[in-house]
Order: C-alpha cells, then sequence, then structure tokens
C-alpha cells in the first residue's frame, strides 16, 4: 500500500494523493474500532509509563470493582484503573484473572486518553475534506509508543542490537 501511494504521489501530486487515501484508505476504516486496527495490546507500554512519558508524574491505581466466582472455572474480576491524584476512573475492564483485567483496564484507559471510541471518532469524506487543513499536522510531534521507559531498558536493548 506505501508503494502505491508513492507511486501516485508521483504521478499526480500531493493533492489528489490526499484526496485518493481519503476517499479509499479512510473509508475502510469508518466505523472500525481502531484498537483493533491499531493492535495496542501488542505493544511493550504500561498506562504508568506513558503517563511518566507525558511529563504528568501521574500514578495510577488499580481496585477491583467487582469480582463473581472466584476460585472456579468461571471467575470474573472487573478491574478499575483509577488515577491517584485525581481520583478519576481512567479506564475499566473485566477479564478471567486479576493480570488480565487489569491489562484490558489498562488498554481501556488508552482508548479514553487517545479519545478512540467507537462514538468519538469522526472521520470526514467527500467535499468536506477540502476544506482541511492536513498541512497543520505535519512537523508535529507524535509519542512514540515505543520509546526505552529507562535508561536501563536502554542499555539492555543496544547490547541485544550489537549481539
Amino acid at each position: 500500500m506505501p508503494a502505491l501511494v508513492a507511486t501516485l504521489f508521483r504521478a499526480s501530486g500531493r493533492q489528489r494523493t490526499e484526496r485518493f487515501i481519503v476517499d479509499f484508505l479512510l473509508t475502510v476504516l469508518h466505523g472500525a474500532d481502531l484498537l483493533e486496527v491499531w493492535p495496542l495490546h501488542l505493544l511493550d507500554v504500561d498506562l504508568d509509563s506513558y503517563l511518566a512519558l507525558q511529563n504528568s508524574g501521574e500514578k495510577t491505581e488499580t481496585r477491583i470493582l467487582r469480582q463473581s466466582a472466584v476460585g472456579t472455572l468461571e471467575a470474573c474480576y472487573v478491574v478499575g484503573i483509577y488515577s491517584s491524584d485525581r481520583k478519576q476512573l481512567l479506564g475499566e475492564a473485566p477479564g478471567e484473572s486479576l493480570p488480565i483485567a487489569r491489562r484490558m483496564a489498562e488498554l481501556d484507559a488508552f482508548r479514553r486518553l487517545f479519545r478512540l471510541t467507537v462514538a468519538e471518532v469522526r472521520l470526514t469524506f467527500g467535499d468536506k475534506v477540502e476544506g482541511l487543513e492536513l498541512a497543520a499536522f505535519e512537523g508535529r510531534p507524535n509519542f512514540s509508543m515505543l520509546q526505552p521507559r529507562s535508561a536501563e531498558d536502554v542499555s539492555v536493548k543496544s547490547k541485544s542490537a550489537q549481539a
């Protein structure tokens, strides 16, 4: 797909390439859960690391909100992740064990922080796209979820890269 877009850009220019992306590629995403398209669960990132990198200094606190059938094969835990500073619910989710429920609640917190819920993602199509200033987003720094979390992680990754 990147080769097709690059070829179109070289042959037809920026405006037609942007129109192609909006009309043919973004329409596939319309109504889709973006976290199914963007596999956040496969990245090795956690909420505390993300909040630390955002310089908020915010810590999280995990709480069991509900549980049922504890100690059986049908166990279900609903875990909530709260901001310890603001006492605000960041995310909540069920799971068959506490670690799974915590991870799912963490993913729900990312979904809410990035506003990736189906109700909040609004894609613009057709003639309305012509007025969008896409150039305003060029050069804006983006957060990389793949940044190392500490100096220790950097040394481990650099040693493994040299090997």
